[in-house]
């Protein structure tokens, strides 16, 4: 059990590190964002303004996330006891079982592949990012829904 716990805590640095170095590189979208020097290519004010501020709580709910799993990660580093029971919540049989009879390795290429494809089509077309959005809320909603059903048949 040692040598895994070993193996988690590496697997937790270097997890902390790319947070830290995502959330800079998300805050300085963030930055880009509000100084408008990233503007998006459609002609429309109105939808420039709109989709800026869409960018900006978007990346702030994401700086947010990452600040959490740093807190969590450097709580479980400092202290072996709650070092092992992230490890267990992480490792746990059941979970890992919901995880893929809902298909949820699958879910995040889907999510941030439409997420990212939002993003980037908002800059040049309305109905291209909101395609997108409408796309990314039904399949986000389809996966709560086997994610239910299997944490309450298993």
């Amino acid at each position: 059990m040692e040598k895994e716990l070993e193996r988690y805590r590496k697997t937790i640095q270097l997890q902390t590190v790319l947070f830290a170095a995502a959330a800079v590189i998300v805050m300085a979208l963030i930055a880009l964002s509000l100084t408008q020097m990233i503007r998006p290519a459609y002609a429309n004010e109105r939808w420039a303004s709109a989709w800026n501020g869409f960018i900006c709580g978007v990346s702030l709910s994401a700086v947010g996330i990452m600040a959490l799993g740093i807190v969590l990660n450097a709580r479980a580093l400092r202290s072996q006891p709650y070092l092992k029971k992230q490890y267990i919540r992480e490792h746990d049989e059941r979970s890992m079982e919901i995880c893929h009879r809902s298909g949820h390795t699958s879910y995040w290429f889907d999510a941030l592949g439409l997420l990212l494809g939002a993003i980037i089509g908002g800059y040049f077309n309305p109905v291209v990012a909101l395609s997108c959005l409408g796309c990314l809320l039904y399949i986000c909603l389809v996966r709560a829904a086997p994610k239910l059903y299997y944490h309450k048949k298993l």
